[in-house]
């Protein structure tokens, strides 16, 4: 077994943690660790991310939900399942707590655990009838104001047909897995993270027509956001629009493989991690 590591190291008790679990996991499988970590561990080979996921039969990321997501865009294409260790507050995309490092090492080896493939989106910048830039999102893709205090005015059309004309803060194009972020902060549904579909929710709206959206998972989506605008990708890449530049949105052709631990439910995470009221009686 090949085991591939990520982590954050501005977590409170990282380093500690990683070097425990590479001892405990280097007696039952090969560890590797994303060059990143090379400075920090004597002794352990670090590979660059083609060698680290091409051959890993799982991916142990440890810190919160931003490292799973950034874990996510890069390993997508390779296939590789996620195992996230939460290091961080809310955690909702992580397989178990770093609490017990000792029987998450254990369920890592035993490989005892569910995977789920995760929907993700592509998101391209177009410009001249050409991709200027190609980026791909497990939670959300962003077109929203780049200049504080400045209004956006935004189209949205659908293969060429129109959908909505709007002025907002902008607009979040998210998977059911990225229903629980920014999208439902905007007002958008929750929706079952292995659910096929796209969420358009509009954020701060000028006007009581503009409604959060769901629509089909092969939609093609295209935005145009005429003031000054930004593309972010789940909060951690993208860039500023130019004059003339549109944004496309379509499924990726990656999924997101994430561990879950059998029993733990969707909804009961909603609950426990967003103070949901869901109730399991009928």
């Amino acid at each position: 077994m090949r085991i591939a590591m990520i982590a954050n190291l501005n977590k409170e008790h990282a380093l500690q943690t990683v070097e425990r679990l590479i001892t405990l996991l280097g007696a039952g499988a090969e560890v590797i660790a994303e060059k990143a970590l090379e400075p920090f561990i004597k002794g352990f080979a670090a590979k660059e991310d083609a060698e680290l996921f091409q051959s890993a039969d799982a991916v142990v990321v440890l810190g919160g939900d931003g490292t799973i997501l950034s874990a996510a865009r890069r390993c997508a294409v390779y296939g590789s399942p996620i195992i996230g260790i939460n290091m961080g507050h809310l955690g909702f995309l992580t397989t178990m707590e770093s609490g017990n490092i000792e029987a998450a090492a254990k369920k890592i080896l035993d490989f005892d655990f569910q995977i789920e493939e995760r929907m993700m989106l592509r998101a391209e910048i177009m410009g001249g009838g050409q991709i200027l830039a190609a980026y791909h999102a497990l939670n959300d893709a962003v077109v929203c104001r780049a200049v504080p205090d400045r209004i956006l005015n935004l189209s949205i059309t659908e293969r060429g047909g129109f959908v909505s004309d709007f002025c907002a803060d902008g607009v979040v194009l998210a998977t059911p897995t990225g229903s629980t972020a920014y999208s439902l902060s905007c007002g958008g549904p929750l929706a079952y993270p292995s659910a096929q579909m796209i969420l358009v929710t509009p954020i701060c709206p000028h006007a009581l027509s503009a409604r959060p959206m769901v629509m089909q998972p092969d939609a093609d989506i295209r935005i145009c956001a005429r003031g000054e605008a930004r593309l972010s990708i789940d909060g951690q890449d993208g860039r500023e629009l130019m004059p003339g530049e549109t944004v496309r949105i379509t499924k990726s052709p990656y999924l997101t493989r994430l561990a879950r631990i059998e029993g733990k439910d969707f909804y009961s995470l909603v609950e426990t991690k967003l103070g949901g009221r869901f109730s399991h009686e009928t």
